[in-house]
């Protein structure tokens, strides 16, 4: 028998589908980002395309505890929605 959706696994997924969203966003803007980059590189480069948003390091811990600890929020989902929205209204 199939085990039943773990809902943090769920949260973890929404983190990263939220992730994925942000790096296509990067890309569209210049960013060069390949399979092989790390989670570093990449907040290293949306740091010089969006100069004027602060949160890229913030979107990174989210990701990396999501991705390596395996620990998300729904807070966590709501605020990197959040964090999306205002870097696309800025641009």
């Amino acid at each position: 028998p199939e085990k039943p959706l773990d809902r943090s696994a769920s949260t973890i997924n929404q983190v990263r589908r939220q992730y994925r969203k942000y790096l296509k966003l990067c890309k569209s803007y210049g960013a060069q980002i390949s399979k092989s980059d790390t989670s570093a590189s990449i907040e290293d480069q949306s740091d010089k395309i969006f100069t004027f948003f602060s949160e890229n390091s913030e979107i990174r811990d989210i990701y990396i505890n999501a991705r390596y600890n395996n620990h998300a929020t729904k807070a966590d989902v709501r605020k990197l929605k959040q964090m999306y929205q205002t870097l696309k209204q800025k641009l």
